[in-house]
C-alpha cells in the first residue's frame, strides 16, 4: 500500500465541534485534494475522534474504499492488541485498518518483542489490519520488533524545529529497512509560526524571505522541507482549516534546491540581500 503524499490527522475532530455533514465535507475536501490518508489514534484525547469518523462514514459507505485509515494504538501489553484493535474498529464502524501503528507509551517497560510481535501476526492474520508499522520507537526498539514482524513504517516527529531523527538514527532506519516515514506535527503544532524562541524567529524570517523569492506560502515550503528529508516523509496535518490542507498539498510538487535547504540550518548565515522586484503574494502561516 501507498501512502498519499500528505496524511490528514483526524485525531481532534472532537475538538472542531463538526456536525456529520462538516465531517463528511472535511474528508471530501481533503478527498478532492489528493489526499487520502487519514491518521487516528486511541489514546484518550482521541478516541471520540474516532466514534464521529465513523458516524460520518455510515452516512456515506462508499467513502471509506477511497480512504487509508490508519490507526495508531497505545498498547503495553500484547495481550491488549487484538481487544485494542477490535475497540477502534467498532468506534469506526469498519472491519479493517488499512494500517496499525504501535506506539509503546514513553516510560512503559517493553513487552518482549517477540511476545509483541506473535500479537500483530494475529491482528493480520485476522485481517482486521492489512499493515502494520509503529509510532515514536528509538533505533533498538523497532529493530527488536522488526525481528519479529515485518513492518511498513515509523511515524515521528519530524519539522524545522525538531530535527533530531535527521541525527539519531531513525530516519536512516527508515531507509535501511524501506519503511515510510511520517512526521507527525510537521509544522511543530504551530509553533514554527508563532514562537517566539530564537530558532522560531530565524526559520520564521527564512521562511517569509524563501516566500517571497518563490512565491510559495510559508507553510507549503515548512512541509517541502520535511517531504525532502531522507525516505521522503509524508507530513500529518491535524488542521480542520482547508487552506492549510490545500498548502500543505502544494509541497508535494515542490521541489526546494539545496542551497534553498541549506538556508533552514542552524549555521547558516544570510548574505546580502540580492536586488529583486516586488514581493509576491503568499498566504501567512497557520
Amino acid at each position: 500500500m501507498t501512502l498519499s503524499p500528505v496524511v490528514a490527522g483526524a485525531w481532534r475532530l472532537a475538538e472542531w465541534g463538526l456536525s456529520v455533514q462538516e465531517r463528511l465535507t472535511w474528508l471530501q475536501q481533503r478527498l478532492a485534494l489528493g489526499i487520502t490518508a487519514f491518521d487516528l489514534t486511541n489514546v484518550p484525547e482521541g478516541q471520540p475522534a474516532l466514534a464521529l469518523l465513523g458516524e460520518a462514514l455510515v452516512q456515506q459507505p462508499a467513502l471509506r474504499a477511497q480512504l487509508q485509515l490508519l490507526c495508531t494504538c497505545s498498547v503495553v501489553q500484547p495481550e491488549a492488541v487484538l481487544p485494542v484493535v477490535q475497540r477502534c474498529l467498532q468506534a469506526l464502524r469498519t472491519d479493517h485498518l488499512d494500517m496499525l501503528l504501535l506506539h509503546h507509551p514513553a516510560g512503559a517497560t517493553p513487552a518482549p518483542p517477540q511476545a509483541m510481535g506473535q500479537a500483530l501476526h494475529g491482528v493480520l492474520r485476522a485481517g482486521l489490519a492489512l499493515q502494520v508499522g509503529v509510532c515514536n520507537h528509538s533505533v533498538a526498539q523497532l529493530a527488536q520488533l522488526q525481528a519479529h514482524i515485518p513492518l511498513v513504517a515509523h511515524q515521528l516527529p519530524l519539522n524545522l524545529l525538531q530535527t533530531e531523527p535527521l541525527h539519531d538514527g531513525t530516519l536512516a532506519q527508515c531507509q535501511a529497512l524501506g519503511l515510510q516515514p511520517m512526521a507527525w506535527a510537521p509544522l511543530a503544532g504551530g509553533r514554527l509560526f508563532t514562537s517566539m524562541e530564537p530558532a522560531a524567529l530565524r526559520l520564521r524570517a527564512e521562511l517569509a524571505a524563501l516566500a517571497d523569492d518563490t512565491g510559495h506560502s510559508p507553510v507549503t515550503l515548512a512541509a517541502a522541507w520535511v517531504m525532502q528529508q531522507p525516505g521522503r516523509p509524508r507530513p500529518i496535518i491535524g488542521s480542520q482549516r482547508l487552506a492549510v490542507a490545500q498548502q500543505v498539498q502544494q509541497a508535494a510538487s515542490l521541489r526546494l534546491a539545496p542551497a534553498q535547504l541549506a538556508r533552514f540550518s542552524p549555521d547558516h548565515r544570510p548574505g546580502p540581500a540580492a536586488p529583486s522586484g516586488p514581493a509576491r503574494r503568499h498566504p501567512p502561516g497557520p
